[in-house]
């Protein structure tokens, strides 16, 4: 069985190009939940502050498992729960039964999540039914997920066995684990009997309910909360910067849900060979031995903005391998950017927003491309911003579309579902952007659509060092 989707915390969701639009569209809202709960709780941001970290701090990793564990079950029943009342709002009654004997024949884990709350969507018999459960599941999670951070101890453990121990103890599950909180609030809701009802602790165990929508608020506690357990770190300055903007992803639009989402292949056998190259007579060497026509300026990490990297892809002895080149003086960055012959392509577009102009002044080779990884609604803004009174348009694909805009000489690209189309039309057309239906009189359509596919080729599912 292959992968439908994934929610990759700050990095979005990702969704399989292999599935169908409606799969796609449920797979999307499932995804969705896990993104707005993690996003908008307390618990939830603390799980993504410390997987922000887990790559250059390994009690984060450690601890982030720990707390995951103690609350991925609701959230899959949440999900799985809400992608399947979708199809009962949206078709109706006989399309919401089949889509449960579907998730019964697709994927009995999934299905074993959705049975578990039988008590609850045993009771829909209508869309209205539906609608009412999506908001008290949304309502229910969102309690069992907004415990009082100060009741979890980061300050007096340093280890995985006593931070599981505390977990575990009997009188702290009520309190401070997701999944023993909303267990307690189903039984208590939907279920006519005196066991695991416990309802004083979860309210003792959850921050002040006026502040449960309070997402300023709820992100500052848990930011606080997270300083103690980085407190350790000798970059403790560069941690602390990484965490400071994980919050809610806003949705001030209709159907934004969309561009949450990424349209990519999920595999776990694209394995890729990855090589640090030491000085640059070798980068260029490469250039010209593999006859290299482009290469790939890599995202600055937040907290580690003065560390640049440019990669080339290619092949060596048959496999995938990416040759990478770190800088650590911004000159000498620039001047590999202004003499290379090569089309540049950038990764993201934090040092575009910082360092565009400049940039394609230096370039030999125009146009300058900008390729998203992540889902296009984090850099919403920037579209509107740098491409004020520029143009955009759609290169439709097989199983999903590559959004491009395009003005004076910058390119910008990111894989989308079909369904975002529409919500960046009406974001765009009316923020000065132009929309052209023939993308081909602005840019050139075949190689944006190599350079996708060769992006895609080696987005790293795992590493293996050379």
């Amino acid at each position: 069985m292959h992968t439908e989707g994934e929610f990759r915390y700050t990095n979005g969701t990702a969704i399989n190009t292999e599935l169908d639009k409606d799969r796609i569209c449920s797979v999307i809202n499932h995804e969705y939940v896990h993104n707005q709960l993690y996003a908008s709780t307390t618990y939830g941001q603390i799980v993504l502050m410390l997987e922000k970290n887990e790559l250059f701090h390994a009690k984060s990793k450690i601890f982030k498992e720990i707390l995951f564990d103690y609350m991925n079950r609701m959230q899959e029943r949440i999900a799985v729960n809400v992608e399947i009342l979708q199809e009962c709002i949206g078709k109706g009654m006989i399309a919401y039964d089949r889509a449960i004997e579907n998730l019964k024949s697709r994927n009995r884990n999934y299905y074993n999540y959705f049975r578990k709350l039988c008590c609850a969507n045993g009771k829909v018999n209508d869309s209205k039914d539906a609608e009412q459960l999506i908001k008290i599941l949304n309502g229910l999670a969102t309690l069992a997920l907004n415990v009082n951070p100060e009741l979890i101890p980061f300050d007096e453990i340093n280890n995985a066995k006593a931070l599981k121990a505390y977990f575990n103890n009997p009188n702290n599950g009520a309190l401070i684990s997701p999944n023993r909180r909303f267990d307690i609030l189903i039984n208590v809701l939907f279920r006519n009997n005196d066991n695991n009802n416990d309802i004083e602790s979860v309210v003792d165990g959850s921050i002040d309910f006026e502040k449960m929508y309070d997402y300023e608020y709820i992100h500052n506690i848990a930011y606080e909360r997270v300083l103690t357990v980085i407190s350790d770190s000798p970059i403790f300055e560069r941690l602390v910067k990484r965490i400071e903007t994980v919050g809610k992803i806003q949705l001030e639009f209709e159907g934004g849900e969309y561009l949450t989402a990424r349209p990519t292949k999920l595999s776990d056998n694209n394995i890729v060979n990855y090589s640090m190259i030491d000085n640059e007579k070798k980068f260029y060497e490469i250039i010209k031995e593999l006859e290299m026509t482009e290469i790939f300026v890599q995202h600055s990490l937040g907290g580690f903005e003065e560390f640049r990297l440019i990669n080339l892809y290619g092949y060596k002895d048959g496999k995938k391998t990416i040759w990478g080149l770190l800088f650590l003086d911004e000159n000498q960055f620039f001047k590999v950017i202004s003499n290379v012959p090569c089309n540049i392509i950038f990764n993201k577009t934090k040092v575009i927003e910082k360092e565009g102009k400049s940039i394609r002044k230096m370039a030999k080779k125009l146009p300058i491309y900008i390729y998203m990884d992540t889902p296009i609604l984090g850099v919403i803004n920037f579209i509107e911003k740098f491409f004020y009174k520029g143009k955009f348009g759609f290169i439709d694909l097989e199983t999903y579309s590559i959004f491009v805009a395009y003005k004076r000489n910058f390119v910008f690209f990111a894989d989308i579902v079909d369904g975002a189309k529409g919500v960046i039309k009406n974001l765009f057309i009316n923020n000065n952007i132009e929309y052209v239906e023939d993308l081909s009189t602005i840019c050139n359509i075949s190689e944006i659509c190599r350079i996708d596919k060769k992006c895609i080729e080696f987005e790293i599912s795992r590493v293996e060092d050379m």
